[in-house]
């Protein structure tokens, strides 16, 4: 039976996504490998490799969970930085949520995919939206990433009311990831 990469995740507004852009352009000479706009979102829950013929059956146990989820109210605001013993790894945007209604959502999302999950995750959820990753075979220039770190550590790209969660496939196209939206919960 064929697989299918899947992910639910949460899609911007244009005026964030047009702020997040300005920060890329900072991160552009530092070496870092900046995530193109269409994949620039908010990740609920990453299942992996799914069986193509258990997406019906997805569908009907992810109902429930979002059913009174939204609208939330968030708000994204700074950025920050995985670090790995090799420097950094991922340079992404705080994602606050004042209500705790994000935590609760994908808490319960988890909950009602524990059975699809290809390796379920078991650190703690923190919410943040990826804007560059280090390439595994390039150095990346760490003083020219604090730098930009520092300039934009608080700055508050905006308030954000999601109104739906959107189930993404992900597929490798010459080399290259890109996101299929195939179905959205309100």
């Amino acid at each position: 039976m064929p697989h299918i990469r899947l992910f639910f995740a949460l899609q911007l507004n244009e005026e964030i996504l047009e702020d997040l852009e300005a920060v890329q352009s900072d991160l552009r000479p530092t070496g870092l490998r900046l995530a193109r706009r269409d994949q620039i979102h908010l990740t609920l829950s990453f299942l992996g490799d799914v069986e193509e013929d258990r997406l019906q059956s997805l569908d009907l146990v992810v109902r429930k969970p979002v059913t009174h989820a939204f609208p939330l109210r968030l708000q994204v605001r700074g950025l920050s930085r995985f670090k790995s013993m090799h420097g950094t790894r991922v340079i992404y945007a705080k994602v606050k949520d004042r209500e705790g209604d994000l935590a609760e959502l994908q808490d319960n999302l988890a909950y009602a995919c524990r059975h699809y999950f290809e390796k379920q995750e078991t650190s703690k959820f923190r919410p943040h939206i990826t804007l560059a990753r280090n390439r595994v075979s390039s150095r990346s220039d760490e003083a020219m990433i604090s730098k930009v770190l520092s300039r934009w550590r608080e700055f508050p790209f905006g308030e954000w009311t999601p109104n739906e969660m959107v189930l993404f496939r992900s597929d490798n196209v010459e080399g290259r990831r890109t996101y299929t939206a195939i179905k959205a919960y309100r």
